[in-house]
């Protein structure tokens, strides 16, 4: 045997044990347990297989091949693959996972394809890949060295997408940050990553920051350029030979609890996270998806990723805000899925604008970023019957996702954030460190091979936060017998009143069940006599009779008496933060 067979081998029996170890309970295998591979793999795990023999071996094998040619186990892949006359193992195992291959491989499927639908104006995977290697082009012209940090101050668009993936393959680190953040904020985020580029879109923005940044102005056409050019720079520098830049993004968090800090995401973490996100949506190049979510944020920015690596067409609309426009869009650009957070969903569902009878390609909506009331779960399935809703939780910790609800087990287990994804494994902790039992609550804590490396330049909260392995997510959860996990609520998020602790979340959840309640938001607030009490702010659907005094009663009849809010203020919006999340500031 060859060392280039032996280490094929090695890399073949490493992935299914690395992507296989856990149980059906997500519980870590025993010494003694058979592999799980040997009872057989579900729909999940064989596209896990297929993703992994076609971009890490070259292979394209689908997962109906995979389990009828018996290659759901490393000997049946090292077999297949002994078989194959025209295959050869590298000398260098494992291929590199390089988050700037995905626009590569996007583009390879046919660059006349869609790439980009905007309002005014549509670009190609052709244009997507010219516009990457010209942002590349220009970044290596001006010096950038492995690692640099590259601020992208943008919106949704091919500007973005282009220097996003430029940036990438010119071997910088992307820092993205959303188009409404100003001077301050952009100086802040640029002191914390020691950035030395900033991509912008706003002139006035850009000019502020030029005794501070190499600015790049988007307002003029963006340069273009081919691959051999790119190549050609990168010769040109004679750069000492050094290990590749492990990050590939500093995403911060949307700061919901102070001030926002910067998750460095290593290149490896964002392809397995993005790999096994697509195990399960089963997207394809066919696919065009809603692009809604600033991509600027994990969730966003994993629907730019999923999308790019299997070369499908990303929709936007300047004025997709607004609920006659999403219908709009839904109807014309044939869009064929939309992952959104809840807020979004809730507005779509009031104003009536969610119909399946003129969405023919409509197949899956994803929801997260929060938890969506059951009750507008149920009226979205009923409005649109045969489109998979698929419920999902993460953080930007966790590059996006840590858990997902298939579709068929939304009925069983209602209410639940699902199981972990491929290559995760999920927890509840005690405050003592030691895990909780099935069915207890306690902090939910994540490990494995897509999460953080931790806050740059903050090893303190890196330290706080990631604790011997495991990463600590802040929020209060519990898990079932069969490994799916409950979301009870953020633990800083608890309040206490009157001596008992109240989770904000389970009180919305109750006030969302009445019928003409669009949205509602439950926050501590000072009585008179300086004491703290529950308070709910509620936005009701257009055209309704709000009541408090029904808000109250349906409250007590499912509540224990301490968490019926006493006091109810009838709002038209709820204060956000820029990436969808309430923000609960004590209101007196």
């Amino acid at each position: 045997m060859t060392s280039a067979d032996s280490s094929l081998e090695g890399f073949v029996r490493a992935f299914f044990e690395e992507t296989f170890r856990f149980n059906r309970s997500a519980e870590p295998l025993r010494p003694g347990d058979p592999p799980p591979w040997s009872r057989g793999l579900d729909p999940e795990d064989l596209n896990r297989v297929s993703w992994f023999l076609r971009d890490d071996l070259g292979l394209e094998v689908s997962p109906e091949e995979i389990a009828g040619r018996n290659l759901s186990s490393p000997e049946g892949v090292l077999a297949f693959l002994a078989g194959k006359e025209n295959f050869s193992a590298p000398s260098t195992w494992p291929p590199e996972k390089h988050v700037g291959r995905f626009l590569l491989q996007g583009a390879s499927l046919g660059l006349d394809r869609p790439f980009l639908l905007e309002d005014q104006a549509s670009w190609t995977w052709g244009d997507a890949l010219e516009l990457s290697l010209g942002a590349a082009a220009r970044l290596l012209k001006l010096g950038i060295r492995p690692g640099d940090r590259v601020i992208l101050h943008l919106g949704n668009s091919i500007h973005y997408a282009a220097w996003f993936f430029g940036t990438l393959l010119a071997g910088g680190t992307v820092v993205p940050l959303h188009p409404a953040l100003r001077h301050g904020e952009i100086t802040e985020v640029k002191e914390g990553s020691g950035a030395l580029f900033l991509v912008d879109q706003v002139h006035e923005t850009a000019r502020a920051m030029e005794e501070d940044l190499m600015v790049l102005w988007t307002g003029k056409e963006a340069p273009r350029a081919r691959w051999e050019d790119v190549r050609r720079l990168e010769k040109s520098r004679n750069l000492p030979k050094t290990e590749k830049p492990r990050l590939a993004m500093i995403l911060y968090t949307s700061g919901t609890t102070g001030t926002p800090k910067g998750a460095a995401l290593s290149h490896r973490a964002l392809y397995e996270n993005t790999t096994a996100i697509l195990s399960y949506l089963h997207l394809n190049a066919g696919d065009r998806v809603l692009a809604a979510l600033p991509w600027c944020f994990a969730y966003g920015n994993s629907v730019l990723l999923t999308h790019a690596r299997v070369g499908g067409t990303l929709v936007t609309d300047k004025n997709i805000q607004f609920p006659s426009v999403v219908r709009r869009v839904l109807e014309e650009k044939s869009i064929t899925g939309i992952p959104a957070v809840p807020p979004f969903f809730a507005t779509l569902l009031s104003r009536g604008k969610l119909r399946s009878g003129k969405l023919p390609g409509l197949r899956y909506i994803t929801v997260a970023g929060g938890a969506l009331p059951l009750p507008q779960l149920q009226k979205l399935r009923e409005m649109l019957p045969g489109v998979e809703p698929w419920v999902m939780y993460g953080q930007t910790e966790a590059c996006a996702r840590l858990s997902y609800v298939p579709p068929r087990d939304l009925d069983a287990h209602i209410g639940s954030s699902g199981r972990p994804i491929a290559g995760i494994e999920l927890k509840v902790m005690r405050p003592d460190g030691t895990f909780a039992d099935p069915g207890e609550s306690g902090e939910v804590v994540a490990r494995g091979t897509s999460l953080m490396d931790g806050y740059y330049g903050d090893p303190d909260a890196t330290s706080r936060t990631i604790v011997d392995g495991w990463l600590h997510t802040g929020d209060l959860g519990r898990l079932s017998e069969d490994g799916f996990i409950y979301i009870i609520d953020r633990i800083k998020a608890m309040l206490k009143v009157d001596g008992f602790r109240v989770s904000p979340l389970e009180v919305e959840r109750v006030i969302s069940k009445i019928p003409w309640v669009e949205e509602a938001m439950v926050h501590a607030a000072a009585a008179p006599d300086g004491k703290e009490i529950l308070a709910a702010r509620v936005v009701p659907k257009p055209g309704s009779n709000p009541d408090e005094q029904e808000i109250r009663l349906f409250c007590s009849r499912e509540l224990a008496a301490y968490k019926v809010p006493r006091h109810v203020e009838f709002v038209r919006t709820l204060p956000r933060t820029a990436g969808g999340k309430l923000l609960r500031a004590k209101k007196s």
